[in-house]
């Protein structure tokens, strides 16, 4: 979300709500999980309240063992949720 000027991933959740509408991931391999792993997640699209990424997993050693894509919805709060009551960072 960084290319869109005034708007921080420190927003989340605070004064911007977002939710994931459709989330895919495909493992092409075992993988250990407790081992170092590296994942790529450009953003393809952001924009109308949309945003898509895709990404993909590898091991230290450059072996892909997975891959995904997520779509997500974001939308600014109408009142600030601290403001309402029951908020929590937690």
């Amino acid at each position: 979300m960084r290319p869109h000027r005034g708007i921080t991933e420190a927003m989340a959740h605070v004064t911007l709500s977002t939710g994931p509408m459709a989330v895919e991931i495909a493992f092409h391999d075992d993988v250990d999980v407790t081992e170092w792993l590296l994942y790529e997640n450009p953003a393809i699209y952001a924009g109308r309240g949309h945003v898509q990424g895709q990404g993909r997993i590898f091991t230290e050693s450059g072996r892909l063992v997975a891959s995904y894509s997520i779509h997500a919805m974001v939308r600014a709060f109408d009142t600030d949720p601290r403001a309402v009551g029951g908020y929590s960072t937690a």
